[in-house]
């Protein structure tokens, strides 16, 4: 007991000085070469007149640039990049805070959070990205579904979260369909926060089609977001893009995961959890 109790207070600690040693360590240092600054240069032309779907062409939904804008508002200018940096690793954070309450408890909580925050943080560039954004708000709509306390209020608040992550990208689109068979089959839900949770969903789902209404832009937010929201696309990026994988990486890779499933069908989940966390950032 008395080891399990170190173990947890090891971790727990780990988990609450990442954020901090990356927000001073990782975040001044480091030149971004990818396409990290779009969001940036979208939300400045939006704080200076400009309309996203008439006077810009964007092809994902607006959320996250409406959030980079109002981030650029509300930070000093001299403190704009550095503090995008910091509201990034924040949200990767929080996001694998929430997703490893979900999943357990104790010990294995927070070890899972520690290796779900080191692995996430690097898989992007620390800046506003529409799919960091899309996770933390579908993470946070779990996880405002999760626990006990399942009030109405924490319903309606994990629809119009649900929604935002709609409001991200498109590839969250499915998440609608996964939250239907959610309520569905859910039975320790009961049916006033069910109805709760669709209710918010469909209040942003308004606020949102009132928003492209006011301003005139419904037809050329449905033509620039609708290429990337057809089946053919999803089936690309969910399947076909897998069997592009070159051999050197997929045989590997397929056997890593074989044995990392017999492992959890052993029950052996600690020894699966540490040799899936060390692998993976060994290979980082």
């Amino acid at each position: 007991m008395e080891d399990e109790k170190t173990g947890i207070l090891f971790w727990k600690a780990l988990f609450f000085a990442l954020l901090p040693a990356y927000c001073v360590l990782y975040a001044p240092y480091g030149v971004n070469e990818t396409d990290g600054g779009f969001i940036t240069g979208l939300a400045w032309q939006v704080l200076n007149g400009k309309l996203l779907y008439q006077d810009i062409i964007y092809v994902r939904p607006p959320l996250p640039v409406l959030l980079r804008a109002l981030e650029l508002q509300l930070l000093p200018s001299t403190f704009s990049e550095l503090g995008m940096r910091w509201i990034f690793y924040l949200e990767v954070w929080l996001s694998a805070y929430m997703g490893a309450r979900l999943l357990a408890r104790g010990n294995r909580m927070w070890l899972i959070a520690v290796f779900g925050f080191i692995l996430s943080v690097h898989n992007y560039s620390p800046k506003s990205w529409h799919t960091t954004d899309g996770i933390f708000f579908a993470v946070l709509s779990a996880f405002l579904l999760s626990g006990e306390k399942r009030t109405w209020w924490r319903a309606i608040a994990a629809g119009t979260a649900l929604f935002a992550a709609w409001m991200c990208k498109q590839s969250f689109y499915p998440l609608a369909v996964a939250a239907i068979v959610v309520m569905a089959t859910e039975k320790t839900l009961t049916g006033r926060v069910k109805l709760a949770f669709f209710t918010g969903f469909c209040l942003a789902a308004v606020v949102f089609y009132s928003w492209l209404q006011y301003n005139g832009i419904t037809d050329q937010y449905l033509a620039m977001t609708g290429g990337s929201a057809s089946s053919g696309r999803a089936l690309q990026h969910g399947l076909t893009d897998y069997f592009l994988t070159t051999p050197g990486l997929a045989i590997p890779s397929m056997g890593i995961a074989g044995l990392l499933f017999y492992l959890f069908r052993s029950s052996r989940h600690d020894l699966a959890l540490k040799l899936w966390g060390g692998g993976s950032v060994y290979w980082r």
